[in-house]
């Protein structure tokens, strides 16, 4: 009786620590994409994976972050408050590190200078649906805007070098992956 006693209490002990870092997880991902809504982007690169500025410095992110969204004059960009409908793939613990994948929703509201002829709205709501690879693009007239949620996959870590916090790099871009991540990590996430 008492070995199945103590089977009981190591794997309600796994089973809590593995929902504590899922709902971990989930926060810090929600805290990061505020700050992306805030505008606050020096705030967004805490949530990044350290190893990232070896590749691109601290500065040059928030400067491309703020170009992207406030430096066009053919429309302005602004990321929206969506539901995140985050999904977490199992958490591996790899070289005393955990890692795993995210998927997140990420809103993108942009606002054109010139007027789209609500006739010509069809080809743009196509055009970025190609190039974003989502089909959920909205054509708003009352403010000559296009809304669009993507989902975005990212790659979660916590280890000695983020203090076991959770941090994140973009999953979309394989070579920087290879730069920033260890084969082993890369092969045993699928990616």
């Amino acid at each position: 009786m008492k070995k199945y006693l103590i089977a009981f209490v190591l794997l309600f002990t796994a089973i809590s620590g593995f929902s504590q870092d899922v709902k971990a997880l989930k926060t810090t991902a929600e805290e990061m994409y505020k700050h992306s809504v805030n505008k606050d982007f020096e705030a967004v690169t805490e949530f990044i994976y350290p190893k990232f500025f070896e590749i691109l410095p601290k500065e040059q992110m928030v400067e491309g972050m703020k170009q992207m969204l406030e430096g066009n004059d053919d429309f302005k960009m602004e990321i929206t408050n969506t539901p995140l409908d985050i999904e977490v793939g199992d958490i591996k613990t790899i070289n005393n590190g955990h890692y795993t994948t995210l998927k997140q929703n990420y809103a993108l509201k942009m606002i054109f200078k010139d007027v789209i002829p609500k006739d010509n709205s069809e080809m743009f709501i196509d055009m970025y649906k190609k190039m974003l690879n989502t089909e959920d693009v909205t054509f708003n007239a009352k403010d000559n805007s296009l809304n669009i949620i993507k989902r975005i996959d990212y790659i979660a870590i916590a280890n000695n070098l983020t203090n076991n916090k959770w941090r994140f790099i973009g999953a979309a871009q394989p070579e920087l992956m290879n730069q920033i991540l260890d084969p082993e990590v890369i092969k045993e996430l699928g990616l």
